[in-house]
């Protein structure tokens, strides 16, 4: 191993973050963290672990597997102005590292713009990858399908995260969400893998929205900032261990949103380890593109597929899609502008629901963010370039409605948001901090409730 240059060394601060060698047993990584005075505060745990079903990690080297830990903590302290320190780290992501902190500093000039530093031994980990292989992030999405779809013959392993969208503590919910990626239209003999991880219940992501939030896209630290970074870093082990050389990532958006956002190409292509690198897929797409140019042929061919949308607790069935919340009727409506019956999608509907959504939009009862808002005009604009409208439980009055109603007029903020959780009364945070302590759905209510601000 080689030895750490003296710029690499250093005491660690009160904004740094320390993070010790990873313990590896057996499919389990865990890393223990020692966070400086101010860093401190944003952490809720002092270990990130992760666990992989059916993936044993022998073999695989601590230089890489401490990179899942280092997804998660970077961003942190490079919100706080300090560095990370680690015994040692793989060579090719250590390099990398100081790209992803000036993007992210470019995309949010309220961070400190100090140079960021991530310290410690670095060495190039064995590898035996190959390079035209890959595993994927899958969470049964527009976005993932869309990946999966396109790059299907590659695709050797898609792996789906608990504890990202999914709470650790929702097993039910997780559960529905599994027969969906179970379903998921890959190549027969592709690997299933599960990564189960306290990467967003180790931060105290309310007070880094607190500190953090202004002109953040999603509103929230985890859309605006994290969620890249740390899912990425989350499949590096993974696709060692499968010697694959490529992770694919799902754009959320396209060229055209120009609103900072946690997963774009600047940010996932720096993201790199010996052998393997992450390639952020479907940039050039916009979502309508997504639903008419690739999910519609495959359904037009009689092949099956099951969205999983909007992961909706309060509501009656089991299914994971509720067909009533915004982002089921976008994806039901842009469906619809594409010639494809939501149902064979696993979208449930009916002409009710869609008179249902009429009312509410006309009422002003539904509010867009920038992030909704781009993918409502891009139903839009297929709406007025198409001819024949799709008719099934109504559809067809509905859309001609959709395509000429102002969906601006819903929209909130300028394209640069202003604070969400920021601005919260101080009774309002401390009460959604408290409400961490009760039982996990009796917590997801209470927190709906308190954070309501219409």
């Amino acid at each position: 191993m080689s030895a750490a240059t003296p710029h690499q060394r250093g005491p660690a601060g009160d904004r740094d973050v320390v993070v010790a060698a990873p313990a590896i047993s057996g499919n389990r990584i865990s890393v223990s963290l020692r966070p400086g005075r101010v860093a401190a505060r944003y952490f809720r745990e002092r270990e990130i672990r992760v666990e992989y079903r059916d993936v044993d990690l022998d073999g695989v080297d601590p230089a890489v597997a401490v990179v899942p830990a280092l997804g998660v903590v970077i961003p942190v302290a490079l919100a706080c102005g300090g560095s990370v320190h680690v015994p040692e780290v793989d060579a090719v992501f250590a390099d990398g590292a100081a790209g992803i902190a000036k993007t992210l500093q470019a995309m949010y000039p309220h961070f400190p713009q100090q140079r960021f530093q991530l310290t410690g031994a670095r060495r190039p980990a064995a590898s035996a990858s190959d390079p035209d292989r890959a595993a994927m992030l899958y969470s049964g999405g527009v976005d993932s399908v869309t990946t999966l779809l396109r790059h299907r013959p590659a695709v050797d392993c898609v792996v789906t995260v608990w504890g990202a969208d999914v709470e650790l503590g929702n097993a039910g919910l997780w559960d529905r969400l599994s027969a969906i990626v179970a379903a998921a239209p890959v190549r027969p003999g592709t690997r299933h893998v599960v990564a189960r991880s306290n990467l967003r219940e180790a931060l105290d992501e309310l007070r880094l929205n607190r500190d953090f939030d202004r002109g953040f896209a999603s509103t929230n630290w985890w859309g605006a900032v994290q969620h890249g970074l740390a899912l990425t870093s989350l499949v590096a082990p993974v696709a060692v261990r499968l010697g694959l050389g490529r992770v694919l990532v799902s754009s959320t958006h396209s060229a055209g949103f120009r609103v900072p956002w946690g997963s774009n190409p600047e940010l996932d292509n720096l993201v790199r380890w010996s052998g393997g690198r992450v390639e952020h897929d479907g940039f050039e797409l916009e979502r309508q593109d997504k639903l008419a140019h690739v999910v519609a042929p495959w359904l037009a061919r009689g092949d099956k597929l099951a969205l999983a949308v909007c992961y909706q607790l309060d509501r009656d069935g089991t299914g994971v899609n509720c067909g009533r919340c915004e982002k089921c009727l976008r994806t039901i409506s842009g469906l619809l502008a594409a010639h494809v019956d939501p149902h064979d999608a696993g979208l449930p509907f009916d002409a009710g629901s869609l008179t249902s959504w009429r009312s509410r939009l006309e009422r002003g009862e539904a509010h867009f963010g920038q992030n909704e808002l781009f993918m409502w005009q891009g139903i839009q604009q297929a709406l007025r370039g198409g001819d024949k409208l799709f008719e099934v439980h109504g559809s067809a009055a509905y859309l001609s409605w959709l395509k000429d109603f102002d969906v601006a007029s819903l929209a909130t903020g300028p394209a640069a948001p202003a604070a969400a959780v920021g601005d919260l009364p101080a009774w309002r945070y401390l009460a959604v901090r408290q409400a961490r302590r009760v039982p996990y759905p009796v917590r997801r209510r209470l927190r709906r409730w308190i954070t309501r601000t219409g």
